[in-house]
This record gives structure tokens, C-alpha cells and sequence, in this order.
């Protein structure tokens, strides 16, 4: 299958994740892994980049910020999915709304706290393909 060959060659297979599915949502909340790069732009905003390759329909953009001397563990709150996790700021953005420069999408992230460390998640999905960072 060429679309399965494409997938297969975009992505980095995370065999961490490999489990048997019991339910649809189970697949949309262990996404395979995506590079994403982030560069600070001032004191309240953040620029990020991934490939567009690894890149689906619509985007989720997740973050929070993290407590002085805690860092973020994957598997933190309460191990819960991804799509399920609570006290995270959500947006939903598609392709029209980034800016791309041929190889890479590209998002400012900004109205972020001064000296504030965060987490953040970015899951792309639709077209049958799901990744995240």
C-alpha cells in the first residue's frame, strides 16, 4: 500500500507505544512521535517548528506551565492519555492557520508567563495518520 509505505517512511515507529488496540480512542491517544523544535522568541512567546511531512489535517496544540524544579514525565498525570489529560490549555489549529516554509510548519506560541517553564504537546491527526511531540 503507497499510503502505508509514505507513513511508514515520515515517521519515527516509537515501539515504546506498541500495545493491542481495545477501542477507537485508544489508537487517537497513542500517537507515534514527531521532532518538534522550539525557539525562543522574547520573554512571553515561543516559536514552533516540526516537519510537515509528519503532519495530518488538524492540530492540536497542548501545553501548561510547570512548577519551578519539577520537570514533566510522559507519563504524568495520572498516566492518562494524552486527549484526556486535565489543567492543560488546548487549541485546535489546521494548516491555513501556520506558517510554513516548505519542509516545515512553524506556530508562535506567545501570551506565555515570564520565567515559566512549559510543557508542551502537539498532536496532528485525521487522514488516518496521528502523531505528536
Amino acid at each position: 500500500n503507497r499510503r502505508m509505505r509514505e507513513f511508514q517512511n515520515g515517521v519515527t515507529h516509537d515501539r515504546a507505544l506498541d500495545s493491542l488496540q481495545t477501542n477507537d480512542q485508544e489508537v487517537q491517544c497513542s500517537p507515534s512521535k514527531l521532532q518538534l523544535f522550539v525557539q525562543k522568541r522574547s520573554h512571553r512567546s515561543v516559536k514552533l517548528s516540526w516537519l510537515k511531512s509528519q503532519t495530518s489535517q488538524k492540530i492540536e496544540l497542548i501545553h501548561r506551565p510547570l512548577s519551578p524544579g519539577k520537570l514533566y514525565h510522559e507519563d504524568s498525570d495520572l498516566e492518562a492519555p494524552i486527549c484526556t489529560r486535565i489543567n492543560w490549555n488546548r487549541r485546535l489549529l489546521f494548516p491555513d492557520d501556520l506558517i510554513e516554509n516548505g519542509t516545515h510548519y512553524l506556530f508562535d506560541l506567545d501570551d506565555l508567563q515570564p520565567d515559566t517553564r512549559y510543557a508542551v504537546l502537539i498532536r496532528t491527526f485525521g487522514n488516518d495518520e496521528a502523531h505528536d511531540a
